[in-house]
């Protein structure tokens, strides 16, 4: 109870802290759900599964886990769906999203708007304590379990250009109220969100700066970042989330075939007051790509039961 207690006191304080929108050390693999633009990025079939235990060993801390799958449906449509679960205190939060994203391009610049629909449901259950406990009746400090499901939706534009990309995005575009008559209860706010980042291609790999802006208007965080990938299998990063955490990450990268399979993990150094109270955070991502075969070109005589292969210049 204590460590509940200076939980949410340090949030209250600090409101930079305070989530409504997830947070993810590794957002390359989430960032769909900041920005249903981003379902764009494949020719082909790929999802995610994350979870994150934030600010471990504190009381009611955020615990979070996360998938998506999503795909080309066509030259310019694409689709998908995304489910999110989300404890901080006693407080749980559940969303299904569906997404969809159309792309068309403009002197060489893909252009994707997308939107995300979203079955938003939030709930509270935890054991209020008022002076006069037990309190018999009070409309404003329900007696038991209170929860409410809305819909809520998300819109973002994605520009990519070669190997750099920006994207602005914003959530809760309706702004949900959770509230009941007579209840205090609760409202999703608009998040507005800037992405960017860029790929450099080397002999030995490559490596990805990126950077994340995240804002309620009433406060902003940035998140920093660098990924690098070494021989198409080792990958090795770092994330700075100003006045927050610094976060070193390590992965691997499992090409195929048919499949492409990431997996990387991050542990966030609190550099806040928290790290008096948490041991830090822990986050473990799965990305998945399927790729689509390739097709060798052939050439088959009726009169004949065999296929003739054709080179670059049509030579046998």
């Amino acid at each position: 109870m204590k460590k509940a207690l200076i939980l949410f006191t340090i949030i209250s304080g600090l409101p930079t802290y305070g989530q409504q929108d997830v947070q993810f050390t590794n957002f390359e693999f989430n960032q769909a759900y900041n920005n249903p633009a981003n379902i764009t990025t494949t020719d082909y079939f790929c999802g995610n599964i994350m979870g994150r235990n934030q600010w471990s060993q504190l009381g009611g801390n955020p615990k979070t886990a996360f998938m998506n799958v999503y795909g080309k449906i066509n030259r310019h449509n694409f689709g998908g769906i995304q489910f999110l679960t989300d404890n901080i205190g006693f407080q749980h939060s559940n969303l299904a999203k569906l997404s969809y994203a159309y792309q068309f391009i403009i002197n060489k610049t893909k252009v994707s708007l997308g939107i995300n629909g979203n079955l938003f449901q939030s709930k509270w259950s935890g054991q209020y304590i008022t002076p006069d406990t037990p309190q018999k009746f009070d409309d404003a400090i329900p007696d038991q379990d209170y929860g409410e499901t809305n819909f809520d939706f998300d819109f973002g534009i994605l520009l990519a250009n070669g190997p750099l990309y920006i994207g602005l995005s914003s959530t809760h575009l309706n702004q949900t109220d959770f509230s009941k008559v007579g209840v205090i209860g609760y409202k999703s706010t608009r998040h507005y969100f800037v992405q960017a980042g860029w790929e450099k291609q080397f002999p030995w790999g490559k490596i990805s700066p990126k950077i994340l802006a995240k804002s309620d208007v009433a406060s902003t965080q940035l998140d920093f970042q660098v990924q690098s990938l070494f021989s198409n299998i080792y990958i090795v990063g770092i994330n700075y989330r100003i006045s927050d955490a610094i976060s070193p990450m390590i992965g691997f990268n499992f090409p195929t075939s048919f499949c492409s399979v990431k997996v990387i993990y991050a542990y966030d150094i609190t550099t806040s007051n928290l790290s008096n109270y948490s041991k830090g955070t822990h986050e473990l991502s799965l990305h998945f790509c399927f790729i689509k075969p390739k097709f060798t070109e052939r050439y088959t005589n009726p009169r004949h039961l065999g296929n003739y292969d054709f080179g670059p210049r049509g030579k046998r």
